[in-house]
């Protein structure tokens, strides 16, 4: 394979994999019945971290509540299919969804992207 061959390889997928750590984003899976110390109204993330209470390759994370008053009764958070950045609240309960990932925690690095590199330097090798 040509020296030219192999740039647009790589060029391509080094694209490829900027353009899906875009679209998909990781998400919170957990609810409060089940995990009332770390996904109540309010998440503690290093014991959903874990856990293990995570999802990969989401459109859009989920929230879905019940409440007394002010009072949170039941949170849910999820991975969603479809992108969606929406917030319907009505009197004693309500879901939002957000499409970044953790909804507004730091963002962290795709397992994609270490694979990424490795592809990068397999091909510059054989270029050697």
């Amino acid at each position: 394979m040509g020296c030219k061959a192999q740039s647009v390889i790589l060029a391509t997928i080094l694209i490829l994999g900027c353009v899906s750590n875009v679209f998909a984003i990781d998400c919170w899976v957990c609810n409060s019945d089940d995990d009332p110390t770390n996904c109540g109204e309010s998440i503690n993330e290093l014991g959903l971290q874990d856990a293990k209470r995570t999802a990969s390759n989401c459109a859009a994370c989920g929230k879905s509540f019940k409440s007394l008053g002010t009072v949170f009764t039941y949170v849910e958070r999820s991975c969603l299919a479809a992108s969606s950045d929406t917030c319907d609240n009505k009197i004693g309960y309500g879901s939002c969804s957000c499409s970044t990932t953790y909804c507004n925690s730091q963002a962290r690095i795709s397992v994609f992207t270490p694979l990424l590199l490795l592809t990068a330097l397999v091909v510059w090798a054989q270029r050697s």
